[in-house]
């Protein structure tokens, strides 16, 4: 079955907007932070995967499109959040602080760039 999928290059991606579309209906169903569309969504396009025998490989490469438009995206999220870092210091709640801290931004920005 897994030679059948691998011929359908939009496979990876129909699967990976239809388990967010569950995710998001279950988040909007039980609206807990268990329920997020990301967590649902992955665990769902890699239970797929197990089950079908679709090899990670073709749908990483299937794939690779939308990572290449995320990386600018997730970017221009991440200045203006630096640029308001003061501000989100003094706002978030005690247990949240050491995440804002310089250093853990940038090393999740040499993370992204080593990609």
């Amino acid at each position: 079955m897994s030679d059948f999928l691998q011929g359908v290059p939009l496979l990876a991606l129909v699967l990976t907007f239809g388990a967010y579309q569950i995710g998001l209906f279950c988040h909007k169903k039980w609206k807990s932070p268990l329920f997020s569309p990301i967590i649902i969504g992955a665990l769902l396009v890699v239970g797929v995967l197990l089950l079908t025998g679709f090899p990670n490989e073709t749908y990483q490469q299937d794939m690779q499109v939308i990572s290449w438009l995320l990386t600018p995206a997730t970017v221009c999220l991440a200045l203006p959040l630096y640029e308001h870092i003061k501000t989100l210091r003094k706002n978030l709640p005690v247990h949240w602080r050491p995440l804002s801290r310089p250093n853990t931004m940038y090393i999740s920005a040499t993370q992204v760039r080593m990609r």
